[in-house]
């Protein structure tokens, strides 16, 4: 099966074919019950985990992102206050902006969402507009912003991402390309798309939650943090 030429529906979760994890029940799904209380609206899986080199265009891809730190645990309680992930330091993720620049991501430093974002999601691109309007009414003051793009292919729909962000007037600065391999979303636990990776300011991870979220449920998580700072 070529994950990449599945129309996948809102209902369900259908994880890479690497992993041993399995479709979670719409129930499963619904308990976002972490320390941030969030509520979940639906995810995609990553759909290109097989893309090469011959899908990358420079700059919308790293080469290879350096993982610094040990990876986060993926698990079935993703957005569970027994996400076994909660409380352990977050690695840092060295790689390169869509112009080539350096970025780093995670350690300490102000309270931080980081989103991974995947170009051919169509939950990423439900959720990146209701981001950008929170946005603009200040509602994420307080917290960076850390987005990484992942699962980039020419061979999926609504490439390329930077062009896509930039349509979308994306008003966060950081963003991280991730590899081929998926190694920046990979060292954070990542098993859909959207996926949010919560931060306290010594870099340590105090939620995750996996999929499209509300407004009001990302409006939040952004005042909890911002309370952590």
């Amino acid at each position: 099966l070529d994950y990449r030429a599945v129309p996948w529906s809102k209902g369900g979760k259908f994880v890479n074919r690497y992993s041993r994890l399995f479709v979670r029940s719409p129930a499963a799904r619904l308990l976002l019950a972490s320390v941030l209380g969030v509520t979940l609206l639906g995810l995609a899986p990553p759909s290109a985990l097989a893309a090469n080199s011959s899908t990358r265009s420079a700059n919308e891809t790293t080469g290879k992102v350096k993982v610094s730190g040990t990876p986060l645990p993926t698990s079935d309680n993703v957005g569970q206050a027994n996400d076994p992930a909660i409380g352990k330091l977050a690695p840092v993720l060295t790689g390169k902006n869509f112009s080539g620049k350096k970025v780093v991501i995670g350690g300490p430093g102000q309270p931080r969402m980081v989103i991974f974002l995947s170009h051919s999601c169509p939950h990423c691109q439900a959720e990146v507009p209701v981001i950008v309007k929170l946005s603009k009414q200040g509602k994420l003051d307080g917290v960076e912003i850390d987005t990484v793009t992942t699962n980039t292919s020419k061979t999926l729909p609504n490439y390329p991402p930077s062009k896509w962000l930039k349509r979308e007037n994306w008003p966060h600065p950081t963003i991280l390309a991730d590899d081929s391999q998926l190694r920046g979303f990979s060292a954070y636990g990542g098993q859909a798309f959207p996926y949010f990776v919560f931060l306290d300011s010594t870099g340590t991870v105090v939620g995750r939650a996996e999929g499209e979220l509300p407004a009001s449920s990302i409006a939040a998580a952004a005042k909890k943090l911002a309370a952590l700072g």
